[in-house]
This record gives C-alpha cells, structure tokens and sequence, in this order.
C-alpha cells in the first residue's frame, strides 16, 4: 500500500488514538473489577439458593398432593400399578416443565 492510497483521516485518527498506559494501574483496576463482579456473582447466587431451599418445603408438599391426584380413574389392577406414575396431575407438570425447558434451550441456546 502506498502513501496515496492511504485514507488521511484515517492516519489522524490513528495518530490520535496513541496513548501511553500505565500498564499496572490499568492491570490493577481491572482484575478489581473482576473480583467485585465474581464477588457479587457469588452472593446473588448463595442469596437464590438459600431462598429456593425456604420455598422447597411448601413445594414438596404440594408435589407430593399432586401426585396422589388421578387423570383417569383406572380402576383397581395391573394395569392401575403400571401406570400409576404417568397417570397423574404431577406428572403432566412435569411433562410440561420438561417439554418448556426443551424449547426454551432450542430458542435461546
């Protein structure tokens, strides 16, 4: 590439750009600024837990009701054993929560 061909605006903008850094100041803010974000990344983190494990009592509970609950009435059987475990309210949620993770991961993966 020759002189001529060079765009000159884009030699000034390169020439004012040039800057000297002081390499450990820079190097000091920005691993600070990483372990703030880990350190707040962790706490939000510890924070969910700790709040799903108070609400996963009350859902255990109300799971284990739903899963007593018939879609159809089979009867008494072989048949009603076998399919005791597809065969009730709780299973089609779970059914549903599977099928909706699934799209979600297809959508935003």
């Amino acid at each position: 590439m020759t002189q001529e061909t060079r765009d000159t605006t884009l030699q000034t903008l390169f020439a004012n750009a040039e800057q000297d850094l002081v390499e450990e100041t820079f190097t000091s803010q920005v691993m600070s600024q990483t372990d703030t974000l880990k350190r707040n990344k962790l706490i939000g983190r510890i924070g969910l837990g700790l709040m799903l494990a108070l609400l996963a009592l009350p859902l255990q509970d109300m799971a284990l009701v739903l899963m007593q609950i018939p879609l159809i009435d089979l009867g008494d059987g072989w048949l009603t054993q076998i399919l005791a475990p597809l065969n009730s309210v709780g299973s089609l949620l779970s059914l549903g929560l599977i099928g909706m993770r699934m799209v979600f991961r297809r959508i935003f993966a």
